[in-house]
């Protein structure tokens, strides 16, 4: 029996956080996807993540969608002090674990501030509550979940539950300092995005929210020197290259933080109009769809959370459907064989499936 994913309650997005924040992948790689799992646990316009360097200085972060203007004028305010607030850094530094974005936005002249104006209203976002992620004193990321203008503040249970979500954010980001094993199995995505180029690898149009995956394959981090023009001005240095040798690889992999990205590119003949002199590149542009693969193991859990499954049983099933055999599963999860046994009958009879081919059939299809 399958379950609708926005009626996650919040037990369920607790254990599945941890089951992502187990995977041992890399932080970029799950962390967007837990962000998206913690609007379940408390509900939010959007969650976002900051990384935090040795220093305590952010030195990156992840929003669900790209405004390039307001992320700008954000990074422009990285180090700087705004509405008499101490500067970031001076804030991860501070002890305390949570609430600086809650005392901010309650502050009287929030409204009338630069950071409100330019940052938050882009976006949507009348207040937010934070929590910092800690690896033993050490501040390692933030967490901030955010709320439109209008509705109500974050309250003691909310709170709560941000603080009960920071351990498994700390796992998460624990895995960057792992040697991360080669990964072979990947699956597809709904993330994808279709630009226009010209010869010279120039963006001349773009689908919706592409600068994602292009901030992937950039390799752009949203610092303090981040620019709306970063996106612009980079991808030439990407296409060019890739177009003067689209006739013999029409399709490029890429290996980024963010997953797999496979770029397909289209050679254009644009038609000229009249007597019209012809545009430079009129007949070399490329259309170049951007797709998105994320790891197996991701993908697995991600759609395992959307059936009716005990948190041991979606951990159970995970291994199941990775083919992983006996005696893996049971050193794993601490399980015996008739215990195993069991496990697996009551995922194929909640799921709806006779066997390990048929439940591979019903979650991956």
């Amino acid at each position: 029996m399958s379950m609708d994913r926005t009626a996650m309650r919040p037990s369920s997005a607790l254990s599945h956080l941890s089951q992502l924040a187990r995977l041992g992948l890399p932080s970029r790689t799950v962390i967007p996807e837990m962000l998206e799992t913690l609007k379940h646990l408390v509900p939010s316009h959007f969650c976002m993540f900051v990384w935090i360097d040795a220093a305590g200085r952010p030195v990156d972060f992840h929003l669900p969608w790209i405004i390039p203007e307001a992320i700008e004028a954000n990074s422009s305010l990285l180090g700087c002090y705004d509405m008499e607030v101490p500067s970031f850094t001076s804030l991860v530094r501070g002890g305390r674990p949570f609430g600086f974005a809650a005392e901010a936005c309650r502050k009287e002249n929030f409204a009338d501030s630069f950071f409100y104006n330019e940052v938050c209203r882009p976006y949507g976002v009348g207040h937010g509550f934070d929590v910092f992620v800690r690896d033993g004193r050490t501040v390692r990321g933030v967490v901030l979940a955010t709320r439109e203008p209008g509705r109500s503040y974050y309250s003691r249970r909310d709170v709560e539950a941000l603080m009960g979500a920071a351990p498994a954010f700390a796992h998460a980001l624990a895995a960057d300092n792992l040697d991360q094993p080669a990964l072979t199995a990947f699956a597809d995505n709904a993330e994808r995005a279709v630009l226009t180029l010209d010869g010279d690898g120039h963006i001349i149009e773009a689908s919706g929210r592409h600068e994602q995956l292009l901030r992937a394959l950039l390799d752009l981090r949203f610092d303090g020197r981040f620019s709306r023009d970063a996106f612009a001005t980079a991808a030439p240095d990407l296409f060019a290259p890739l177009i003067a040798s689209s006739a013999r690889h029409p399709v490029v992999v890429r290996m980024t933080a963010y997953g797999r990205i496979l770029i397909r590119l289209y050679p254009v003949t644009r038609p000229v109009a009249g007597d019209a002199p012809a545009a430079p590149h009129s007949a070399d542009h490329h259309y170049a769809l951007i797709e998105r693969q994320v790891p197996l193991p991701l993908e697995i859990v991600k759609r395992l959370a959307a059936f009716d499954l005990s948190p041991r049983e979606r951990e159970v099933a995970q291994h199941l459907l990775l083919a992983h055999p006996p005696a893996r599963i049971m050193k794993e999860t601490g399980v015996g064989a008739h215990t195993l046994h069991d496990y697996r009958r009551r995922i194929y009879r909640r799921v709806g499936v006779g066997s390990r081919e048929e439940l591979v059939q019903r979650v991956l299809s």
